[in-house]
């Protein structure tokens, strides 16, 4: 009885030994994960950064914020087309 006692503790202790490994080796893969991300973070930011520029190029080219706008945008299409476009940049 002593004897399956120590063989099933032994066999736990294995069984230990294999689940902290996997442990160890999901955590460096975790590691390795957020190095990625930290670098597709960096790409999507520029990305974002350019997008932010030209449509402040837009809005300047048109004149969206002052009295004198391109007279194309009292079109409602193209007021629709905007809006649009400019809620989905929002998510």
């Amino acid at each position: 009885m002593a004897e399956i006692a120590g063989l099933f503790l032994g066999a736990v202790g294995v069984l230990g030994v294999i689940g902290a490994f996997k442990d160890t080796i999901e955590l460096f893969n975790l590691f390795t994960d957020a190095r990625h991300a930290s670098r597709e973070l960096q790409i999507l930011d520029t990305k974002l950064d350019i997008e932010k520029t030209l449509l402040l190029q837009w809005a300047e080219g048109v004149g969206l914020a002052r009295k004198e706008y391109d007279k194309r945008l009292d079109d409602a299409t193209t007021q629709e087309l905007v809006v649009r476009s400019l809620a989905w940049s929002v998510f």
